[in-house]
């Protein structure tokens, strides 16, 4: 029994060993896309200021330029800002990081919930290796942290059950997944009620100890600060912009529907028209078509999320073979005896319902992300009843041969797409270019009075403020808002921070307002007519500093002044 625990020990060190190196490797692969440098600016700011960088004092809830955010992932980034500066390694090993601990947690939790150390071994190394969660863990998505509060709530609470101190850690761990990513407003008020509904008995014997009452007080007490956010406040209108319930989408289709329904275009609403065609029905159907889409094959096995900075497209969320040992997984979980089954199977059907409340949340990765521990651990009852049957009828080294090879080519085929192709054609979605611009523009800023960067292409502001390392105290005392103002300089509206302006060109011939003492970082996107390439023949009047290019060879920006 020693031994084999040491073996088990080895197997999970090495697993980790794995989910290492595949989050760090190459770490700065992809740029950093702008809610990144959200992340990472305000986790500076807050490391050297103790506000964010719009001047919040220690804030419950972050204010950025476009929206406000759950504050965690910026206060636990704040040691590998504090490390690693503003880079790429600053902003990711945080999530890398939360990522590595998540495939520990899944172990553990396994093991305590079903005593099977080989199925705990068999979620940790496909949780380590799944494209899904892999993907996630290499850039700053707040749902790795999340999902790991969430594994580690639930093993606390399960613990509690014996050791009821353990209750303490589960209630802080739970109320701080409200304070990391919108989804867990919703996921945290349908798993928790299914918590106490699967363990009530072992609940309702000790309901009057100290240690529950001391745990839920202290859940509160760490909610005080976000209370009003999350019923009312900046949370709610988060939620208010993206739900089914506000689809603008909606409500004109039933406003069409409702016309061409009426009588030779009587302006009347008949009956049927009323009780089929209204709010409530449309936003039912449009949370099932969401609900059910979140589990259709092609999102989970075949192509991912459609948007290509959530996924290579090439992949599914899982890899293909793994639709077999989910298959088998399912049918061998009904099997088994205990508690713990309902908990996989509640997870798995609860985790779907905070994306499918929002537009487009049917195949949303980051929105389904708390999918996958259940996905993960059906998949590794699967594979874990295969390599029973394999024993069973004495073809063990085939069949594991074989599992093995299907998997590792998925596997292959995955971070072969991943790091020779995906950054070359993703470059768009990852807002690759403005490290190397604004690099430009720092290099050659001091030989100039006006600085004018393009702010149309993407907001740039906080690109600037991140790359030049800006002291979040000054921008505290400089900025006066980013509201466009007309004619801000000759031929530009936009706003301006000391003498550098974020701008956009009133029409063509914007060029002829540049002077030798203007350097402006020009989009060649929204700046340039047509295909004009300035790098060889640029506008009269017009001089080419340097040239950014995309990975593909493609212009993206022109540092220009007057020549």
């Amino acid at each position: 029994m020693e031994k084999q625990k040491k073996t088990y020990l080895v197997l999970l060190f090495l697993i980790l060993f794995l989910a290492s190196f595949l989050r760090f490797y190459n770490l700065p692969l992809l740029s950093l896309f702008g809610d990144e440098v959200d992340v990472g600016y305000h986790a500076y700011s807050l490391l050297k200021t103790g506000r964010d960088y719009m001047g919040q004092l220690l804030p419950s809830y972050i204010h950025s330029l476009a929206e406000w955010r759950a504050p965690l992932l910026m206060y636990a980034s704040i040691p590998s800002i504090l490390i690693f500066g503003l880079t790429e390694w600053g902003v990711r090993v945080t999530p890398a990081l939360f990522g590595i601990l998540s495939i520990f947690l899944i172990f553990l939790l396994i093991r305590i919930i079903f005593k099977d150390n080989r199925w705990a071994l068999l979620s940790a190394l496909i949780l380590a290796v799944n494209p899904w969660h892999l993907h996630y863990s290499r850039a700053a998505f707040e749902v790795t942290l999340l999902l790991s509060l969430f594994l580690a709530g639930v093993y606390f609470f399960i613990k509690g059950i014996k050791n009821n101190w353990y209750f303490l850690p589960s209630a802080i761990v739970f109320a701080l997944t409200l304070y990391t990513y919108s989804t867990a407003n919703v996921f945290l008020a349908l798993l928790g009620p299914a918590l106490i509904i699967i363990y009530r008995k072992e609940l309702f014997s000790i309901i009057k100890r100290k240690q529950i009452w001391i745990s839920l007080v202290v859940f509160v007490l760490i909610l005080i600060p976000i209370f009003n956010q999350l019923l009312s406040g900046k949370a709610g209108e988060r939620f208010g912009l993206i739900s089914v319930f506000s689809d603008q989408k909606t409500i004109e289709e039933i406003h069409l529907l409702r016309l061409g329904g009426t009588f030779h275009g009587d302006a009347e609403v008949g009956l049927l028209e009323k009780v089929f065609i209204n709010r409530p029905v449309y936003w039912s159907l449009n949370i099932t078509k969401n609900y059910f889409s979140s589990f259709s094959p092609d999102f989970l096995f075949s192509s991912g999320d459609s948007y290509f900075r959530h996924s290579i497209n090439r992949v599914g969320q899982f890899y293909i073979i793994e639709f077999l040992f989910m298959l088998l997984g399912l049918f061998a979980l009904f099997k088994i005896k205990g508690k713990g089954k309902w908990l996989i199977i509640s997870w798995l059907l609860l985790a779907p319902i905070p994306s499918a409340l929002t537009k487009d949340g049917g195949n949303h990765a980051t929105r389904l992300f708390l999918m996958i521990p259940p996905l993960v651990t059906l998949s590794a009852l699967g594979l874990s009843k295969i390599i029973d049957w394999a024993k069973k009828v004495k073809t063990t080294k085939l069949v594991l041969f074989l599992v093995s090879a299907l998997l590792a080519f998925n596997f292959s085929f995955y971070l072969f797409n991943y790091f020779k192709y995906y950054p070359k054609e993703s470059w768009l979605y990852w807002h690759y270019g403005y490290k190397q611009a604004i690099s430009a523009v720092l290099k050659n800023k001091n030989n100039y009075d006006f600085i004018l960067i393009n702010n149309s292409y993407e907001p740039a502001l906080l690109r600037y403020l991140f790359w030049s390392k800006y002291p979040p105290k000054v921008f505290h005392q400089l900025f006066k808002g980013d509201e466009v103002k007309e004619d801000i300089l000759p031929g530009f509206n936009g706003f301006k921070l000391e003498n550098i302006y974020f701008v956009s060109p009133k029409g063509e011939g914007w060029w002829d307002n540049l002077d030798t003492d203007t350097l402006y970082l020009a989009s060649v996107k929204d700046d340039v007519v047509g295909d004009w390439d300035w790098q060889k023949t640029p506008p009269r009047g017009v001089k080419v500093l340097e040239t950014i290019d995309d990975p593909l060879g493609g212009h993206i920006f022109y540092l220009v002044t007057h020549e």
